[in-house]
């Protein structure tokens, strides 16, 4: 009876919109309040405002070291197509300027593409060029450890697709069939693989060749100037290869913010002004705090900011009621 008793009580609390299970529900701000938010609420921690801002500044450090790195390794590298080291360090070096050079550029030339296909004014909005700031400072510590986790992941969620998309085809046809097809797909994606590994194993073979000498001169006092230099750029290489449970959450709230329920699909999908809406966000705070203030907070915002960005918090009266129920 007690159990019953239990189940009963549970039921009653689903119906209740003051259930201490689900106690507040997640309802966006409108352009409105999102406005008032950013205007009186940002900054009105001054201790966190100002450490925000310092540790944006501190953001800069690794992507720009990247980059000097790749130039002074560029510059300074010894061509001589006859030592295997000097063509080592010409396939690191020329693969991540070229690799960072496609990527910043590229972000850019879109971005004055899209300002010129829509017939907009390249200075109409500093929300789109905070964001568009912030992406070519990440694409500036881009390098060649990066594309592991990026080629692993994409290489494998690509044959898990095909794997998903190929197993209900087999069921059309006949029992030989299967086998055959069965036998031809499982070649053609160990093929992939094994190119995917190898792929995978020779960037980080060419990469970790860049700081050879460690394992030769284990005394890091005999160290050259070049050496500790490369050695420096690889260390920031390897942190910047992490992501971070913030950069994850940060991404994964912008995704429930520009997304819209469909009744006909019975789906969340992306609507077409989630890139405006983001603009908005960015162009508030960069009205509120200036472009460097504003670039540098955004630098730093974490899911928890944008997530009080976004949200509207429940009334005074609701959260007494609330807390009365548990």
């Amino acid at each position: 009876m007690e159990g019953k008793e239990a189940s009963m009580n549970f039921d009653l609390e689903k119906n209740d919109i003051t259930s201490p299970l689900f106690p507040y529900p997640f309802i966006f701000r409108n352009q409105q309040q999102l406005k008032e938010y950013i205007w009186h609420y940002l900054t009105k921690n001054k201790v966190l405002h100002v450490t925000k801002l310092v540790l944006g500044v501190l953001t800069l450090v690794l992507p720009l070291l990247n980059v000097f790195m790749v130039y002074r390794s560029l510059i300074h590298q010894q061509e001589d197509s006859a030592d295997v080291y000097s063509v080592f360090h010409s396939i690191i070096f020329y693969g991540e300027f070229v690799l960072v050079h496609v990527l910043v550029f590229g972000t850019l030339i879109a971005f004055l593409y899209r300002k010129f296909k829509n017939t907009q004014s390249i200075c109409s909005n500093k929300g789109e060029w905070i964001n568009l700031l912030d992406m070519e400072i990440t694409f500036m510590a881009f390098n060649m450890i990066k594309l592991i986790p990026i080629i692993s992941l994409n290489s494998f969620n690509l044959l898990m697709k095909q794997i998903s998309i190929c197993a209900p085809i087999f069921l059309r046809y006949s029992r030989s069939s299967q086998i055959v097809t069965f036998s031809l797909l499982t070649l053609f994606i160990l093929m992939e693989l094994v190119v995917v590994i190898i792929l995978l194993l020779s960037i980080s073979l060419v990469k970790v060749y860049q700081v050879s000498f460690v394992g030769e001169k284990l005394n890091p006092l005999v160290w050259t100037h070049n050496q500790w230099l490369l050695f420096i750029g690889f260390a920031a290489n390897i942190i910047n290869i992490t992501d971070t449970p913030t950069v994850s959450q940060l991404s994964f709230m912008w995704d429930i913010t520009n997304k819209t329920w469909s009744d006909d699909v019975n789906m969340w999908f992306i609507d077409e002004f989630a890139r405006k809406r983001k603009t908005y966000i960015l162009d508030e705070i960069c009205e509120k705090l200036g472009f460097v203030k504003g670039f540098l907070w955004v630098r730093t915002m974490s899911a928890i900011d944008l997530h009080c960005i976004v949200r509207l918090p429940p009334p005074l009266p609701y959260i007494e009621q609330s807390f009365s129920h548990m």
